[in-house]
């Protein structure tokens, strides 16, 4: 090996032990860790519900969500989405509708301290969706 040519077998046991010591304590770091879901599961059935009230048309809207959302949305509404940094005319002119979704309930514990923020609706925004969880507005432009 072009390894055992360059260190010596003290030095690839130390290396080696070292690895496994970083390995284990990565591993002990992780499972004390506990990590939640970016939303509740009560907040995940709202988003069905979500669904049901926009009604047909999925591949004529997208949705602007926060990271972390985002995927969420995507999953439970069958969904494009994108975050609030990439709207431009050319998304309104590719998509019929496009909503701004804000999450006011059902976050993770540490919500406030993630650098993640809500996108801000427009002022010509139409409320289409309220919830105790969610508000969705339509952007109009």
């Amino acid at each position: 090996m072009i390894l055992s040519k360059a260190l010596s077998l003290p030095q690839i046991r130390t290396g080696a032990v070292l690895l496994i010591l970083f390995t284990g304590i990565s591993v002990v770091a992780m499972v004390g860790n506990k990590k939640h879901p970016a939303l509740s599961a009560e907040a995940y059935k709202d988003l069905k519900q979500m669904r049901q009230a926009l009604g047909p048309g999925e591949s004529q809207r997208i949705f602007i969500a926060r990271h972390g959302l985002e995927w969420w949305i995507a999953w439970a509404l069958n969904a494009k989405v994108a975050q609030e940094k990439a709207v431009d005319e050319a998304l309104h002119q590719t998509y019929r509708d496009v909503f701004v979704v804000r999450q006011v309930r059902g976050f993770p514990p540490g919500h406030d301290k993630m650098p993640f923020r809500e996108p801000v609706a427009p002022p010509n925004a139409a409320v289409v969706y309220a919830s105790d969880y969610f508000k969705v507005y339509r952007w109009v432009n």
